[in-house]
């Protein structure tokens, strides 16, 4: 059984994006972001995980790849809390394995997780500096091409989550209202919320 997100369930098949849905998708991914956002932020990471389990059970690939967008504007726009900027070296990795195994670990994993982690990273970048241009076409592309190959997806899913999330509540918690109000547009940008329909921007806003 596939668990990750982004694989079809085994009894209910996502629904195919069409033009004539798409803009619910798309709205429905911005809520989910902003949803997800708010509960990794305070902690609550299975919340979190579970509405990304949402969109994929409802939209599949296509709105897990939407979502992430979403946090990868997040990540790029609002600025890094100071905290996630430490980078893992391999005596930290090789620490923290040895603390979970109980024992000391072979420095060939180390080395793996190393490079591993350096894919990610780069992988991260990258799709941030797409997002942050604005160009979703590009960001799709990329981000199947990144996350088709192998142990990919999981861990770069996490980060993104990581990065968009902790910047978004340190935004929150130092009222940068500025760097805020410039995710929401970028967000709303190729969604139609309807004239004055405050209940759909709120899904948006948060």
């Amino acid at each position: 059984m596939c668990d990750l997100p982004g694989c079809p369930a085994n009894d209910d098949q996502p629904e195919e994006v069409t033009p004539e849905n798409r803009n619910r998708m798309r709205l429905e991914c911005t809520s989910a972001a902003m949803h997800s956002m708010s509960l990794f932020a305070k902690g609550w990471t299975q919340g979190a995980q579970g509405v990304l389990a949402d969109i994929s059970d409802s939209w599949g690939f296509a709105g897990i790849t939407r979502t992430m967008y979403c946090l990868s504007l997040a990540a790029g726009i609002l600025p890094t809390p100071k905290e996630l900027v430490v980078r893992a070296t391999p005596e930290s990795i090789r620490e923290k394995l040895t603390k979970v195994a109980g024992e000391e670990v072979a420095n060939s994993m180390t080395t793996h997780m190393v490079v591993v982690g350096d894919q990610i990273n780069a992988a991260f970048e990258e799709l941030c500096a797409i997002a942050v241009k604005g160009d979703e076409a590009t960001f799709d592309a990329r981000f199947d091409t990144v996350t088709d190959q192998e142990n990919v997806l999981q861990p770069l899913l996490a980060t993104l989550m990581m990065y968009g999330s902790m910047s978004f509540s340190a935004a929150q918690r130092n009222e940068n209202t500025f760097a805020l109000d410039q995710l929401q547009t970028a967000m709303r940008v190729g969604i139609d919320l309807g004239d004055n329909d405050e209940a759909r921007a709120q899904l948006v806003t948060g």
